[in-house]
């Protein structure tokens, strides 16, 4: 029984050590060191104190990760290790994409679809609607989707 409940113990430790030496070595001993102490319980005590070191051994993994879950994120070591802050009012796409609607500017790169281009004095990510357009040439804004601008060329013959 003794030589199970160290090897377990052991692996528990192990694989709490996993999270400041990551590389999943110390984790992968210490679940086979788990996997052993079971099976050697199983082996010395027979199938009912097998039964019953495996049932234990369950109960103190989950009342050592509720007490992890509970007292370890207000730890100094926890605010170190994990991220703190929130993501409130963080915003995937650019409010004044949608502003350049219609508008007009001149392609910066050429568009092999996608590039830059200059549009109402910023830089600004642009695909055009498939086709090659050369680097310097006059373009329109025809559609906005979250944070793809959709482009297309302006014929200078067009343009009044």
């Amino acid at each position: 029984m003794n030589l199970s409940l160290s090897l377990y113990l052991a692996g528990l430790v192990l694989i709490c050590f996993e999270v400041f030496v990551p590389g999943g070595i110390l984790g992968t001993i210490g679940f086979f060191l788990i996997v052993g102490s079971i099976w050697i319980a199983f082996v010395r005590l027979g199938s009912v104190g097998g039964s019953y070191f495996l049932v234990g051994g369950l109960v103190l993994a989950m009342v050592c990760v509720y007490l992890v879950m509970k007292f370890g994120t207000k730890t100094r070591l926890s605010r170190k290790l994990f991220l703190q802050s929130t993501e409130k009012g963080f915003r995937s796409t650019s409010k004044n994409l949608e502003d350049l609607k219609d508008k007009t500017g001149i392609s910066l790169t050429t568009l092999r679809p996608s590039g830059k281009a200059l549009i109402d004095g910023g830089k600004v990510n642009v695909v055009s609607e498939g086709v090659f357009l050369p680097k310097s040439c006059k373009i329109k804004v025809v559609m906005v989707e979250g944070n793809r601008v959709v482009v297309r060329r302006i014929d200078e013959e067009k343009v009044s």
